[in-house]
């Protein structure tokens, strides 16, 4: 099982491309291998085109909504701590907040926090090479320990 946020500037990579890779990772959260987590900031950043194929997801189970209510909270923690290189505290908040700890950016500065150890762990934040062949793609998400405990069994 993988627990997967998609930052918004990699959206379009995962709903508007018909890549290798993007596909494995449609097929695989389409037959509940996996969920993708939205909530707070980070599902208000998206394009509002993507809202019906969003709240599918949701309806079919693979799209999980985290309360926004509990991310807002931790985004403003992180922000009061000033403990980010980034300024993306919405997404490390809905990862710290769901447990999803696999992450799709281009954003440098958040693939730094995604990984910083003091900020997401039990397990560690991954990044998913969605640049690298589709063979190594597929084996990285069926790796164990991609989600916390309490991720894997969403309300």
């Amino acid at each position: 099982m993988f627990c997967l946020i998609v930052d918004t500037n990699m959206i379009h990579w995962l709903t508007e491309t018909s890549e290798d890779n993007s596909t494995i990772v449609i097929g695989l959260l389409k037959k509940q291998r996996g969920k993708l987590y939205i909530g707070g900031e980070l599902k208000h950043e998206f394009p509002p085109r993507l809202r019906p194929w969003l709240a599918a997801g949701v309806r079919a189970g693979w799209i999980v909504n985290v309360s926004d209510d509990e991310v807002d909270q931790e985004t403003t923690w992180l922000k009061v701590h000033h403990i980010l290189e980034s300024n993306d505290h919405h997404v490390v908040a809905l990862a710290r907040v769901s447990g999803a700890r696999v992450l799709v950016s281009c954003d440098q500065a958040l693939r730094q926090d995604f990984r910083n150890l003091s900020l997401i762990s039990q397990p560690p934040g991954k990044l998913l090479p969605f640049n690298a062949d589709k063979t190594r793609v597929r084996k990285f998400l069926q790796r164990r320990r991609l989600c916390t405990q309490n991720a894997e069994t969403p309300a």
